[in-house]
């Protein structure tokens, strides 16, 4: 019988599990603290006051937030038929084409650059205390801004 309970307990692995969750929240919002590490700034209010954000942790926590920054808008209506282009012109297109995919991908934003948004709907402190839970899971409120100015 003991040595059944030794060979289970042997069969087991022996772990231990490490956490700094405190640690990590005061990373985090050190990390939404600097614009320089930050790849989202939202406007906010009337006064378009800057907040920052990381698009991809804004992403992981939230739905409405990887809608907004990850998701391309949807065209409102159809698009023409493109003009008839004579035989030249479609050769010259498609030997260029390369080149001019290159030139397109360097006008059009991507998804690593720095993205700016407009936000009114938001009191800037309120949508401030929002990101900041957002990142961190933990955020401290004041009864000025649950009850609003």
């Amino acid at each position: 019988m003991r040595s059944g309970a030794l060979a289970a307990m042997e069969a087991e692995p022996d772990l231990s599990t490490f956490e700094n969750k405190s640690g990590l929240a005061e990373d985090m919002k050190f990390l939404a603290s600097m614009p320089e590490l930050c790849d989202v700034t939202f406007l906010v209010g009337d006064t378009r006051e800057p907040v920052c954000a990381v698009k991809a942790v804004l992403a992981a926590r939230s739905r409405v937030f990887q809608k907004m920054l990850y998701q391309a808008p949807s065209p409102q209506r159809k698009k023409e038929p493109p003009p008839r282009e004579n035989k030249l012109r479609l050769f010259l297109k498609r030997s260029s084409e390369p080149l001019l995919n290159l030139q397109n991908a360097a006008q059009q934003p991507s998804s690593q650059q720095h993205q700016t948004l407009i936000i009114e709907e938001f009191e800037p402190d309120v949508f401030r205390q929002l990101i900041e839970y957002i990142h961190t899971g933990c955020v401290t409120l004041q009864p000025r801004t649950l009850l609003g100015e």
